[in-house]
């Protein structure tokens, strides 16, 4: 297969290494700031009980912080480093290719989604939106919404696909790498026995991430997948009636960022 892939640059000197030290720095990045959130929002009276919308909310937003933070803190080598948006591949390319290439990802995805959910029904479902509050109003939706279909998609792209994976294929190559990404992408979604069938697509769903940007060569198309799949699951599973539309509306917005600023120079 004539892969196109990045250019040289300096994710081709990380270490391997790199990426299990900054999943490791990430949990526990996320899990102090949590922490800090909760004893704040505790100390001004607020309800921070374990399971609350708040706490939740709290949480995720601390997760793709340390993402983000721990993969430019390691890329720059503790700040020593300048990094640029290209170090996680965060590259422009022609729209029409970049959007033929995730187009044809998307439909490979739903094929595979389809097919699986035909051969091995599941009955379980994460409880992500629940736990974010997204059925208790039309405040936390939007806040959900915004956090699934738009915050988690960059930061999560730019952690696993544009760092991780980037490390761990110095070493081991790009299929190897593309499986040990996918499978612990998967894993982070597990959130109770009842999810462990859905957790096989999720892996599915990661190595396609990885795949589709070596094809392409830019971050951009996996970011717009990861949007479409997240907006499409929320759609389906949210129990609010407003769910559809509000990612439907989100979805397109930051579709069209991901366009904008994802798009070569003519």
């Amino acid at each position: 297969m004539n892969w196109r892939g990045p250019a040289a640059g300096a994710a081709e000197r990380w270490p391997a290494w790199f990426a299990a030290l900054g999943f490791a720095l990430a949990f526990v990045a996320a899990a102090v700031t949590t922490g800090v959130i909760a004893g704040v929002a505790a100390a001004l009276g607020a309800d921070i009980r374990d399971g609350t919308p708040a706490l939740t909310i709290a949480s995720t937003l601390a997760f793709d912080t340390a993402f983000i933070g721990v993969a430019w803190l390691l890329a720059s080598h503790f700040g020593q480093i300048t990094v640029r948006p290209a170090d996680f591949a965060l590259t422009r390319l022609p729209l029409r290719r970049a959007a033929g290439w995730t187009l044809a990802a998307i439909a490979g995805w739903y094929a595979f989604a389809l097919s699986y959910a035909a051969l091995i029904p599941a009955e379980g479902e994460q409880d992500t939106l629940d736990a974010l509050g997204a059925n208790e109003g039309l405040a936390l939706l939007l806040t959900a919404t915004l956090l699934v279909v738009v915050v988690a998609p960059f930061a999560e792209e730019i952690f696993f696909r544009g760092f991780c994976y980037r490390a761990l294929r110095n070493r081991f190559g790009r299929w190897t790498a593309a499986a040990i990404v996918g499978v612990v992408f998967g894993s982070i979604h597990f959130t109770g026995p009842d999810t462990l069938p859905l957790l096989p697509p999720l892996a599915v769903l990661g190595i396609l991430f990885c795949l589709l940007y070596e094809r392409t060569g830019s971050l951009y198309p996996a970011i717009a997948l990861h949007i479409v799949n997240n907006a499409v699951a929320l759609a389906i599973t949210a129990e609010a009636s407003a769910a559809p539309v509000v990612a439907a509306v989100a979805a397109t917005a930051a579709l069209a960022g991901v366009a904008t600023i994802g798009r070569a120079r003519s």
